[in-house]
């Protein structure tokens, strides 16, 4: 049985990923989080308080492999952004194996900034963004696009926080103020782009020494929690639908052949949209770690993506038969707040529900 140590073990995320997983029994998990409330609810074997916080990255680091050490895991899989960007940047320092893309990769797309400037120098269609130095040049940047709304985000983090739909300026900056303000979040991690109205998807690949081994995709049909959010968005999904399109799958496939210079590894989460004439467009893409809707991603299709990463990462790839990486299987995710995802075909969900 191999031993692995998973990150933000009691998080949702974690938790979700583990349950939906299919050779759970084929495994020992062992978790850590930096909260021991969150760490209490880990459906992990075992699960350590791991203090330090990832930004600190000497203590982490040094925290980290004192729970190798104990545990000897043969491998270790970050489940946050910020874990994910260190452990990449001090992976010669890890007493553990890794399954991650390269350290430049991680860190151009944990910052948006750096990720849109990286898809325009090679190409890639994505939103066109500008950098909101100071509060005084907010007018003018709104002044480079011909149509409102535009899209207020920051720089980093996840779930749109700190995201806003704005027609004026002036919510621009009262938005960017007031974070500024009572969140103490500087105004240089703002960025100002165009607002992409059309279909929202999200897709999964796993990647081995360049090789595309799994990719599924979905589209996210409604928020979690979209309603109570000024933006009306999140990266969460409380529905989303299976698809598979192939225009969607070669466009991600050329953007992480590029990204990772023909030697991707990992997983990697790419977010896309379509703009105003329903062309493909890339918002952002998370690697090194799995994000919440995996979870359709492990339940749908002959393949589950998790363990799949887990067959690829512990050198494995002779326990899969994969005979094409775009794996599809029709199927609904439904979620809530306290529940786990339930997961429905079309017909089912026509067949259980009575009309009048």
């Amino acid at each position: 049985m191999k031993k692995v140590l998973i990150t933000a073990a009691g998080s949702c995320g974690t938790n979700i990923l583990l349950e939906t997983m299919r050779s759970k029994a084929e495994y020992e998990f062992v978790g850590t989080h930096i909260n021991r409330f969150k760490a209490a609810r880990a459906n992990t074997n075992r699960v350590y308080l791991l203090a330090p916080h990832a930004a600190n990255e000497e203590a982490y680091i040094e925290a980290l492999n004192e729970i190798i050490a104990k545990e000897k895991p043969d491998l270790v899989i970050p489940n946050t952004d910020g874990e994910a960007v260190t452990i990449a940047k001090h992976i010669r320092e890890i007493s553990a194996p890794v399954f991650l893309p390269s350290e430049e990769e991680i860190l151009i797309c944990d910052d948006k900034l750096r990720f849109h400037q990286f898809c325009d120098d090679n190409n890639i269609n994505n939103a066109r963004a500008y950098h909101v130095r100071n509060i005084d040049e907010i007018p003018k940047i709104f002044n480079r696009f011909n149509t409102t709304p535009l899209w207020c985000r920051m720089r980093e983090g996840g779930g749109s926080q700190g995201a806003l739909q704005v027609e004026t300026a002036e919510q621009a900056k009262f938005w960017i103020e007031y974070w500024n303000t009572m969140r103490d979040v500087p105004v240089d991690q703002f960025l100002i782009s165009e607002f992409l109205p059309g279909r929202d998807f999200a897709v999964q690949s796993i990647w081995k020494d360049g090789i595309l081994y799994l990719m599924k995709a979905a589209e996210r049909v409604s928020y979690f929690g979209g309603v109570g959010r000024p933006s009306g968005m999140s990266s969460t999904p409380e529905v989303a639908k299976t698809i598979y399109d192939e225009s969607i799958f070669s466009f991600c496939v050329n953007l992480i052949k590029v990204l990772s210079k023909g030697n991707a590894n990992g997983v990697y989460n790419i977010d896309l949209k379509l703009d105003v004439n329903d062309n493909i467009c890339v918002t952002e893409i998370n690697t090194g770690r799995f994000f919440n809707i995996t979870s359709i991603f492990n339940a749908t299709g002959e393949h589950a993506a998790f363990d799949t990463f887990l067959a690829l990462a512990l050198d494995e790839e002779k326990m899969l038969s994969i005979a094409t990486p775009f794996d599809y299987e029709e199927m609904y995710m439904l979620r809530d707040i306290d529940t786990r995802p339930d997961f429905f075909t079309p017909d089912e969900i026509d067949q259980s529900v009575l009309t009048i």
